[in-house]
């Protein structure tokens, strides 16, 4: 499940990089194909996703993998719909409000009509480290619009999951980037530490590492899904 200001296409060099593997990567609500359908809360987009799974015609439980915007659809799948999800790879979100979210909030309100021009999109994507052509490049058109994007920081800023997260009956592995803001790296210990069927670890780089550091991403998918190990590169909690 992608991030924010993204839609299910960007995964398309992951995807490339995992021989073998079949992924399904839906627009969650109000993105791409989905944008008609509000994004109302991570609840309801998570609701959204299981809905699409259910019309699979194998829809066993599977293994899902979030990003963002995706981590915290991700979380919210596995606390409502375990049958669905046989285990979560999440990163880039946190359980608790963030802290200095009064100045944060206003700021995603003033920048969020930006946001959805090509030159402020492609300068945010350069400022996470991106550049090159690749399938997280945006493109000339934005995939939601200004009122989307507040919604999510809205959301994001003010959620609070700790007590789903003691719920989940379903194996986690949370990561964040060392460099991503001290909310979403305490997260990481937070679930790794309080849960058996948990592990975390940490990314060089910051929010924007599975984008930038595609091979380390990658890397960090393939044995998720061989024996839900981390490879070199990630450090364990």
């Amino acid at each position: 499940m992608h991030p924010g200001n993204a839609t299910g296409a960007a995964w398309a060099d992951v995807v490339a990089d995992l021989p073998g593997v079949r992924a399904l990567c839906p627009d969650l609500p109000g993105f791409g194909e989905s944008a008609a359908i509000p994004l109302e809360d991570f609840a309801r987009s998570a609701d959204h996703v299981a809905a699409l799974l259910r019309a699979q015609p194998d829809a066993a439980p599977l293994p899902v993998v979030g990003y963002s915007l995706g981590g915290y659809t991700g979380l919210m799948l596995a606390a409502r719909h375990p049958d669905l999800v046989s285990r979560a790879l999440l990163t880039g979100f946190q359980i608790m409000p963030v802290t200095g979210r009064w100045w944060l909030g206003p700021l995603s309100v003033a920048i969020s009509p930006l946001m959805t021009r090509p030159f402020f999109r492609r300068r945010a994507f350069a400022a996470l480290g991106l550049s090159g052509e690749t399938s997280w490049s945006p493109g000339p058109w934005s995939p939601c619009d200004a009122r989307t994007l507040r919604r999510i920081a809205d959301l994001a800023l003010s959620f609070e999951a700790r007590d789903e997260v003691e719920r989940i009956a379903v194996p986690l592995t949370v990561l964040a980037g060392r460099k991503e803001m001290r909310d979403i790296r305490e997260t990481v210990k937070l679930i790794a530490e309080g849960s058996k069927l948990a592990n975390g670890g940490y990314a060089p780089g910051g929010h924007g590492w599975p984008a930038v550091s595609h091979d380390l991403f990658v890397a960090t998918v393939r044995a998720w899904l061989d024996d839900a190990s981390l490879p070199a590169g990630i450090e364990p909690v």
